[in-house]
């Protein structure tokens, strides 16, 4: 039987972070957790979540509230993801991603 290399939960939860982070550079807006878990060669979506989730508690990803869908964002400030994300935005949205910026240390 060959010997099967089995990538870590670290090495994944990095696959998963960096996929999402082209994707976001790529399209403007994040990928569902189904394109997740294809992308990242996953099991299914609930894995993505999980790995998502876990990403989201280190503070590498941020899930704005109130949206169902594609809701996941880059943590920290990116001046070009930034400009193409706020044309994009509606008022409404704006103040809140406003309200979340002011509540970072």
């Amino acid at each position: 039987m060959p010997h099967v290399s089995l990538k870590t939960i670290a090495e994944t939860r990095e696959t998963v972070f960096r996929f999402v982070e082209a994707y976001i550079r790529e399209r403007g807006e994040s990928p569902g957790y189904d394109e997740i878990a294809t992308g990242c060669g996953l099991c299914n979506k609930s894995v993505a979540f999980r790995h998502v989730s876990a990403l989201i508690e280190q503070g590498r990803l941020i899930k704005v509230t109130g949206y169902q869908a594609r809701a996941l964002r880059l943590a920290g400030l990116d001046p070009a993801y930034t400009v193409a994300q706020l044309s994009k935005l509606s008022p409404g949205q704006i103040a809140q991603l406003r309200a979340n910026l002011e509540k970072v240390p």
